[in-house]
């Protein structure tokens, strides 16, 4: 993954190495490859909603809360265009609805990727680089879909509103 400039020469990427970003990113997708739930859903399963869950435990300024939402948002926007470019173009339709919720713990965010995986929604979990407020490798946001909503109930139904 590189940058270009206005000049079309190629430069690194501000925040973290590719390896490392490439690597991150092809370990959620073969965990959504295990799974053909995202896969099956049409258009007539929406209304379709993206949901963000953010790791209150880190305790980050509202500022880097965004910053986050908008790494992970892209991260499951790539990984959807490859596994269900189907349910991506419905909630593209139908407004994009992204919901933002509180997570109190790292560990209960990690039990919440577990039961996105076993249901088969696409996710991306966002480790920082460690450059302003937070320490590196810690897990910030984990994105959940785009899916139906229907999709979530159990999974993180039960977070409260950011």
């Amino acid at each position: 993954m590189h940058w270009l400039s206005s000049r079309r020469r190629r430069r690194e990427p501000v925040s973290r190495g590719d390896a490392e970003f490439e690597e991150e990113f092809e370990e959620e997708e073969r965990a959504l490859q295990s799974n053909g739930g995202a896969r099956a859903w049409s258009l007539d399963d929406g209304p379709f909603k993206l949901v963000l869950i953010v790791n209150m435990q880190l305790k980050m300024g509202k500022g880097k809360v965004v910053a986050q939402c908008c790494h992970a948002t892209l991260g499951n926007y790539r990984i959807s265009e490859r596994h269900c470019p189907s349910a991506l173009r419905g909630w593209e339709h139908m407004g994009q609805a992204k919901i933002c919720v509180k997570c109190p713990t790292e560990t209960e965010l990690y039990d919440i990727q577990a039961k996105a995986q076993s249901a088969g929604l696409v996710n991306y979990l966002v480790m920082d680089a460690g450059h302003t407020q937070i320490a590196a490798g810690s897990r910030t946001v984990l994105a959940l879909g785009p899916a139906p909503v229907w999709a979530f109930e159990g999974i993180s139904s039960h977070l409260k509103l950011m």
